[in-house]
């Protein structure tokens, strides 16, 4: 007897989650990606398995949704296209997501937010964003409408944020790598992001500032404490850090 599920999974791209169907007793294989566009993927299945919703975003387009046949994921009906025309009359600075290799042979992902007059021929501070909590990213390939980082772009700082191994939510491995060290491994792979991001031409490598919450805060601290990388930094930490 054949019974199928549907779950999410990071799917051929680490910060793109897709919906996965699998059939055949539940043991795996026979592994079906339902959604197959760029982003990350909310799904609705009906009550029988025949249909589901789609809700989708990626970094430059904001949230559309879809239905789809549960069998095959052919299209059935675009249900919101969600133009968001308001947004046109904003100067936006654009979202890039980059990968950084590490010395060790691990990948770290992160984002780069751009001024909307960006001109690769300027020098710009950076302004790095940081949560870096254990098993916590907050790189996705999905759309970001935070105000505070565009009020910063437009006034001529490249916006920069990066998910520590620890943070990376690809499995225990990474994530025990802050166990009983907190802030160890954290550091090295945020130096190794920022050694990195000063290697392009459009980077001012003496005006680099980090802002963190809770154990974001925690880690802007450690930065400032442990590095010389850093000018300046605004934290804040809602409870200690143990």
């Amino acid at each position: 007897m054949k019974h199928t599920a549907c779950f999410f999974s990071v799917a051929h791209v680490t910060v793109t989650w897709h919906a996965i169907s699998i059939a055949c007793c539940l043991d795996g294989s026979e592994l079906t990606r339902l959604t197959h566009a760029d982003g990350t993927h909310q799904v609705t299945v009906s009550p029988g398995g025949r249909y589901y919703i789609d809700t989708w975003s990626d970094i430059q387009r904001p949230t559309r949704v879809a239905l789809f046949q549960g069998n095959n994921g052919a299209l059935v009906r675009r249900l919101d296209t969600n133009p968001v025309y308001a947004a046109e009359a904003w100067e936006l600075g654009q979202y890039a997501l980059v990968q950084i290799p590490t010395a060790d042979g691990c990948m770290l992902d992160g984002n780069v937010l751009y001024p909307p007059d960006f001109d690769p021929q300027q020098r710009y501070p950076v302004w790095v964003q940081v949560y870096g909590g254990p098993h916590a990213p907050r790189i996705r390939n999905a759309f970001i409408s935070r105000e505070r980082d565009q009020l910063l772009a437009n006034w001529g700082l490249i916006v920069f944020c990066v998910d520590p191994r620890s943070a990376s939510s690809k499995g225990a491995i990474s994530t025990w790598t802050a166990y009983r060290r907190l802030g160890v491994v954290e550091c090295a792979d945020l130096v190794t992001a920022l050694e990195w991001l000063t290697t392009h031409p459009w980077v001012d490598g003496e005006r680099l500032g980090m802002q963190g919450h809770s154990y974001g805060g925690f880690l802007t601290a450690y930065m400032m404490t442990h590095t010389r990388l850093l000018r300046g930094c605004l934290q804040s930490i809602k409870q200690p850090v143990v």
